[in-house]
């Protein structure tokens, strides 16, 4: 190889990224290449600058994986697969479809794992931290009204003490507030006069506030969300809130978000895809406030697939974008509108990556899935929000220590440090599949 002249300033993070990135010694089985570009013949463990996106990238064999920035590295997984060992011997029913982790929500000090294969009807783990200490547990939490085969556990959102969980298979819902540690079951949420079919999976998407739950079924007609309120102690059905142009194909309302009055659905599947804001309107009756497309609308990439809201930026996913390469979308409020302020894809995109397939946000940190597909690797990238341009800059890659199996990076979260990715079909020490698990890393 070649002597190539390395920047003083770059010494110092290529050091600190090899030490946070690799465990043990270093150690390439080709060259060391660095420099602004990659030579003409690439091989496994060559790294390199990408002058473009400003990061250290190294090959894999088959693509360029960025490394995490100086100063902004998460840690490896506090919690892995080890983590669930005690879960799995503890719920013992058909291991193999537990599905630890097909849905996570953290907040504050507070994480709930769902396992919707869980013991027939599913479980929900929760997890507490205190005084910044590693999470504890899990306590084991069962449906307020267990109903076989229900998935109670596939949709998870949690605000405060306040933890909703779905069942959509069953087309229920299930409120629980937290007191003294102590998880209690509060109300299931019912709509009256209404009877759900097994399709409609009534629960499938969630959001709650302080004084707010929103339960949607994507199925039910042409889609819907059932809101209700909370007055003291008492949680009411209020009103059904729906899209006038929705029809039956459109999955709307299969990922929701809200804040405050705000509230925004996705509708992937209207021609490419559509995110509608809602807000509440003459005698507090909910109606569309508008609706959202991304600059480059293509009828094929599932826009909104995803949706999440993080103060003034709502964030939609679109992983069918190009060919299934995946991407994210920014908007941020401008007065009483919402103006797109960014598009995020990976920086060498293969087809099927996926980008996009699940995202979480929380005060300026962005995290995104990807399916990796091409290679059957699942991934993880994170954001931080640049306040002085508005912009999401990429910060670290996270990978599953586990392998390629286990569709890594299917549901992912974040609060404050803390990011959490789900791996529900990660097979266990003893050969049962999709018994799955969960990573917690902490920055």
């Amino acid at each position: 190889m070649s002597k190539i002249l390395i920047p003083t300033s770059y010494l110092l993070t290529i050091l600190i990224m090899l030490s946070n990135t690799l465990s043990g010694q270093v150690e390439f089985e080709s060259g060391l290449s660095i420099g602004p570009t990659p030579s003409d013949t690439v091989t496994a463990g060559t790294m390199r600058w990408n002058a473009t996106a400003e990061r250290f990238e190294g090959y894999n064999g088959t693509r360029w994986v960025p490394f995490g920035g100086v100063g902004s590295l998460w840690g490896r997984p506090q919690a892995n697969r080890e983590n669930s060992k005690p879960v799995t011997n503890t719920i013992s029913v058909d291991r193999s479809t537990i599905s630890i982790g097909q849905a996570i929500g953290i907040s504050d000090d507070i994480m709930a794992v769902g396992c919707p294969g869980a013991e027939g009807s599913g479980r929900v783990l929760t997890y507490s931290s205190v005084d910044s200490k590693p999470f504890e547990g899990p306590v084991i939490i069962p449906p307020g009204n267990a109903v076989p085969n229900g998935r109670f556990g596939a949709a998870i959102d949690v605000r405060d003490d306040l933890m909703l969980v779905g069942a959509p298979d069953a087309n229920r819902a299930y409120l629980y507030e937290k007191s003294i540690n102590v998880w209690n079951f509060v109300t299931e949420l019912t709509v009256p006069d209404t009877t759900f079919t097994g399709g409609d999976l009534y629960g499938f998407a969630l959001a709650i506030t302080a004084d707010r739950a929103y339960v949607a079924a994507p199925f039910r007609g042409n889609g819907r969300i059932y809101l209700f309120e909370r007055n003291g102690s008492n949680w009411t059905y209020t009103q059904m809130i729906t899209d006038p142009n929705a029809s039956t194909t459109d999955e709307f309302a299969s990922s929701i978000d809200a804040s405050g009055s705000l509230l925004i659905a996705g509708a992937p599947r209207r021609g490419g895809g559509e995110v509608i804001t809602f807000r509440p309107g003459l005698f507090g009756i909910w109606g569309v406030d508008e609706r959202l497309k991304p600059s480059d609308f293509d009828v094929s990439q599932d826009f909104g697939k995803q949706v999440v809201l993080d103060g003034n930026l709502i964030l939609a996913s679109a992983p069918e974008d190009g060919v299934s390469q995946g991407a994210v979308y920014v908007f941020s409020s401008f007065f009483t509108s919402w103006l797109q302020t960014q598009k995020l894809t990976l920086p060498s995109p293969q087809n099927f990556d996926g980008f996009g397939k699940s995202i979480a946000a929380h005060n300026g940190t962005l995290v995104v899935g990807s399916d990796f597909q091409a290679t059957a690797e699942g991934n993880v990238f994170v954001y931080n929000l640049d306040t002085n341009e508005n912009k999401f800059v990429y910060q670290a890659n996270l990978i599953s220590s586990q392998g390629n199996a286990g569709r890594y990076g299917e549901t992912v979260a974040v609060f404050n440090n803390v990011i959490a990715v789900g791996s529900p079909g990660l097979p266990d020490d003893s050969g049962f599949v999709d018994v799955g698990a969960f990573f917690i890393y902490i920055k």
